[in-house]
Parts: C-alpha cells; structure tokens; sequence
C-alpha cells in the first residue's frame, strides 16, 4: 500500500474516531455553544501517522460533522484546520532532533498545550466574537473562561497523546531494530552461506591438488626406484666387472712400459693399449647412460660383457 492510500485511510479513520468521541461532551456553563470533547485526542494522534499536512483539512471537516447544541460548523472546521496544519509541522520539526521517546514525548506535551493555549482557544474566541457570540465579554475573559473550562480536556490529551507517541517511538525503535537485525542476520547468513561455498570449492581443490600430488609421488617413486636399480646395476659392472680387469690391464701395460729392455712385440703392446682404451670407452659410455636417465638393453649389456670376457679371458 502506496503513502497515498495509507494517508487516506488514517484520515477517515481519525476523523471518524474524532467526530465519534465528540459525542461524549463537557457542557461549559456561560458560554454558548461552548463545550469540551474528546475530539482532540484522535486527531492528535493522527498527526504521527499523517505524511503530508493537508489530509488534516479532511480530518476537521469528518470531525465537525458532529457539534455541541449551538455550536459552529464554520468555526469548529476552521479552528482545527489552522491548528492541525500549524502543529503537523511543529511535530516533524521535532522528529528532526532524533530525540529519545521520554524526551520526545516531553516535548510533545509542551506543544500539545501551546496548540491548545495560543492555537486553538484564541482561534474559538476570535470566532465566536467575529460571529457576535458572547458580546458582552472581552477577548481575555473569554479566553481565561475558556480556558478555565477546558482545563481537563487539554491536560486529558496533552497526557494520552504525549504517552500515545513515547510507546509509538518505542515501537518505531523497536521496529527498527528488528528490520536491521533481520537485515544483519540475512546478511550474515549470506556471508556465511557464500563462505561455505568458498570451503566446499577449496576442499574440492585441496583433494584434487591431494590426488595430483599422489600420482606425482607414486610417479616419482617408481622413478627413484627405477633410476636406483639402475645405479645398482651399473654400480655392481662398474666395481666387479670393469674396475678390477681395467686396474690390473693398466698396471701391466705400466710395467711394461717401464721395463729397462725394449720388448720386440710391439703389435702385443698395441693391442694390450687398444683394450685398456676400449675398457675406458665402455667405463664412459656406462656414465653416459647413468647421466642420461636411459638404461642399456640387454643385447647392449650382452655386447658390454662378451667383450670384457674376450679382453680378460
């Protein structure tokens, strides 16, 4: 429901209520068509509620519909018109100060009877004097005697409606706090919702990163195991296979070099140098295979061994 709707509906509500408590009436002896009501409480009232100031010209015409015996609709429909406008807009100007509801609704009893003191009762008088009611009485014994008249009615709403807007305050407050701490818990909810997503997410990455890092691992396992029974392997040529054969052929080649008489067969002596070189080469290329991460097959490692039989043998 749009502000609009809701404006017209508290108009014909509080002017109804008004024009109904109108009928329980305080007759004021001396003054005709003077009496007290009720009236002035709902409409009042309707003042907290109220977005714009003129729905309060419907609010007075409602409420005037019902009069005290001689009283004026002109000037009832006036009066209140004046009034309401002019104390509308002392309440919003108080709203402003974002007073709390105990200071609130002190304030409002001070306007409630300065809307009474120097609204109201001097808007009456001046009506039923321009009308030529009570002629023989003055501006200020008219406005003492009726003022002395609706003493109870003013202190009557001054006190319901100061009341009425310290718990509509409250409430107000109270409302507010509920929307903003419905508001704080959707958003944390949502906060909290979209952080047990980001979880799920990293979860999901953490286990497929946990497999990955697996393979990786049982990969490289296989690997080291792989490249250390290689090094065994080579390991084990290299130390009883080429080593042993490979020291005693270049010792014998050294001794014979050495020796004081020139030995006539030098073909042997190629011979024996070419083995110990081809020894070496094959030292290399067991080092080169180690080095490349490859691995002789087993016609090479055949190939590898007859020849370090033929040479040794």
């Amino acid at each position: 429901m749009n502000g609009q709707y809701k404006n017209i509906i508290y108009t014909l509500a509080f002017g109804t209520l008004s024009a109904l408590l109108s009928i329980i009436q305080f007759q004021i002896p001396d003054i005709v068509g003077g009496s007290s009501d009720l009236r002035e409480i709902p409409l009042l009232i309707s003042i907290f509620y109220l977005t714009s100031p003129w729905y309060v010209l419907g609010e007075a015409f409602i409420s005037s519909l019902i009069l005290p015996p001689g009283g004026s609709f002109p000037i009832t429909i006036i009066t209140h018109s004046i009034g309401l406008f002019i104390i509308w807009h002392a309440y919003h100007f108080i709203r402003k100060f974002d007073l709390e509801s105990g200071k609130q609704g002190l304030a409002w009893l001070v306007t409630t009877f300065i809307y009474y003191l120097f609204i109201m009762i001097p808007l009456i008088v001046v009506g039923f004097m321009y009308t030529g009611v009570n002629p023989e009485l003055s501006f200020t014994e008219f406005y003492s005697q009726l003022v002395y008249s609706v003493r109870f009615e003013m202190i009557t709403s001054a006190l319901v409606t100061s009341i009425y807007l310290v718990q509509h305050k409250i409430r107000d407050t109270l409302n507010a706090h509920l929307n903003t701490l419905e508001d704080t818990i959707q958003h944390r909810t949502e906060e909290l919702a979209s952080t047990i997503d980001e979880l799920n997410d990293t979860n999901e990455e953490l286990k497929s990163l946990n497999d990955e890092l697996d393979d990786r691992v049982n990969r490289r396992t296989q690997e080291l195991e792989k490249k250390n029974t290689q090094l065994t392997e080579y390991a084990f040529i290299n130390s009883h296979l080429l080593r042993a054969p490979l020291a005693r052929i270049l010792g014998l080649a050294t001794l014979i070099e050495q020796q004081s008489e020139k030995i006539d067969d030098d073909e042997l002596m190629t011979k024996f140098r070419a083995t110990c070189e081809e020894l070496d080469y094959i030292i290399k290329l067991i080092g080169r295979v180690l080095e490349e991460n490859s691995q002789l097959s087993k016609e090479e490692l055949m190939d590898v061994q007859n020849k370090i039989k033929k040479i040794t043998g």
